[in-house]
């Protein structure tokens, strides 16, 4: 098919219209385990940071326990600010491996070239923010040490359940989460019968993605479990595994991506590319990243756990546990 006929049926309006935000729901954690995100749609309209105030609960200003029907303006509120990093991610899309992917007697098909186009964009986005979610989880983690228990002695039950019991009186907190752990640990909890197979008892989008793959999620001390070998290695045989509990991870502006179809300048080289910027913001409720915020942020800043910092009144708060525990 010559390259002029393939610009043709190219619509770049229809490929980021297929896109929309569903690219951020391909990923693994977003499908069977939403209870942890907290979503917001808004916008983002400039700059590198953004920020929330919560308020974490309210008592009385000398620590007394507030009356029924006392007016909330009496009474002293506990707040905490958090800055969430804005995250860019950039990748190109060859013409010549989406022409791969269409069957010869399917070229012809306009939809067929956005679809894959869209499918394309689509798996990349959710690859992109899984990695950055990733390594967030470990930045964070790292950065909250009261957070985190463990030896690096055998995956016994006591030691992984020291993960919860770190975060004291507020460890129940973490169940009805996720679990995240390298494959390694992920296959040798599930022969040890500590991973068993969850029950369907998922509904809306979760139900149909598990319909369509015939895949579930794993139930694993109070949660889902699931394996990540983007997670970084411990020293050694030993395993971090990571408790994250409901409502924990803050999500925001995960819409369409920016799409430019660019012509190929390299020698000798002749189509089209699709360039794609993804623009979102992440980061963990009671947690506040401190550093510098850019446009260039990667992977290893997220994962690099002196740029974040406790934000909330104390950690136990904050939904995360990491867990130091042997692959044996």
């Amino acid at each position: 098919m010559g390259q002029s006929e393939f610009a043709n049926v190219i619509s770049p309006e229809v490929i980021e219209s297929s896109i929309g935000n569903s690219w951020a729901n391909e990923l693994a954690l977003v499908k069977y385990a939403p209870q942890i995100f907290i979503k917001d749609s808004r916008p983002i309209t400039q700059g590198t940071l953004v920020s929330a105030v919560r308020n974490t609960f309210f008592q009385g200003e000398s620590g007394q326990a507030i009356g029924a029907g006392q007016d909330i303006s009496s009474v002293g509120r506990v707040q905490s600010k958090e800055n969430h990093p804005v995250i860019w991610r950039y990748g190109s899309i060859d013409e010549n491996d989406v022409i791969a992917e269409i069957a010869p007697k399917d070229v012809a098909g306009a939809m067929d070239v956005n679809a894959q186009y869209a499918q394309a964009g689509t798996e990349a986005g959710a690859q992109w923010l899984e990695d950055s979610l990733v390594s967030m989880i470990e930045g964070v983690a790292g950065a909250l040490t009261s957070n985190q228990a463990g030896s690096g002695a055998t995956a016994t039950l006591a030691n992984l359940i020291e993960g919860k019991a770190a975060l004291a009186d507020q460890g129940l907190n973490l169940n009805g989460g996720a679990a995240i752990m390298r494959s390694e640990l992920y296959w040798m909890l599930t022969a040890l019968g500590a991973i068993a197979q969850a029950s369907n008892t998922f509904s809306g989008q979760a139900a149909d993605e598990i319909l369509r793959t015939g895949m579930l999620p794993a139930n694993f001390l109070g949660g889902y479990a699931f394996p990540m070998d983007k997670l970084a290695a411990a020293p050694g045989t030993d395993h971090y595994l990571y408790f994250i509990g409901a409502q924990s991870i803050v999500l925001r502006a995960y819409s369409a991506p920016e799409l430019e179809f660019a012509r190929k300048t390299a020698l000798k080289q002749f189509g089209w590319v699709m360039n794609l910027k993804f623009k979102f913001a992440a980061g963990f409720k009671g947690v506040s990243w401190n550093a510098a915020g850019s446009d260039k942020l990667s992977d290893l800043d997220l994962s690099t756990s002196a740029n974040w910092t406790l934000a909330d009144s104390a950690s136990k708060y904050v939904r995360i546990a990491r867990v130091l525990t042997d692959n044996n």
